[in-house]
């Protein structure tokens, strides 16, 4: 190759790459080892990221939590409607967890507004008196 050769590369096996450019054509060749074995070696320590959406709710909870959404799947609204106390505030979210709106309330029945919302699944988190519940809505 000469003066021609342009680069030389080893890889994590330890094979040989050279580069060569002669006559306007690019060449490469690949010298692999003898024995031509290697073992990717795992990573020491992985890390796992779970990330929190802060909508959490229990059984516990949700017995006490009477609330009803209407219509599902929605349009343009849904009505909250709770049975056995008074709402406090609501939270719509992106399945992802990203905050849509939020608003306090202090009343047992609100209408949310939906409009400029794409067609997918939200979850909507109420609290009221008796404790927090969170309830999924289509959006048609």
């Amino acid at each position: 190759m000469g003066i021609n050769t342009v680069g030389l590369a080893y890889d994590r096996a330890g094979n040989l790459y050279v580069m060569s450019n002669s006559s306007e054509r690019l060449g490469a060749w690949s010298f692999p080892k003898s024995d031509n074995t290697f073992v990717t070696p795992a990573p020491a320590k992985q890390n796992i990221v779970i990330t929190a959406t802060d909508i959490q709710s229990t059984s516990d909870s949700e017995a006490k939590v009477e609330v009803e959404v209407y219509p599902l799947p929605a349009t343009d609204y849904v009505t909250v409607e709770s049975k056995n106390s008074s709402i406090k505030s609501y939270t719509l979210y992106t399945l992802n967890g990203q905050i849509i709106k939020q608003q306090t309330v202090y009343d047992n029945k609100v209408e949310i507004s939906l409009g400029g919302l794409t067609s997918k699944v939200y979850l909507l988190k109420v609290e009221t008196d008796n404790g927090n519940i969170v309830k999924r809505i289509l959006m048609k």
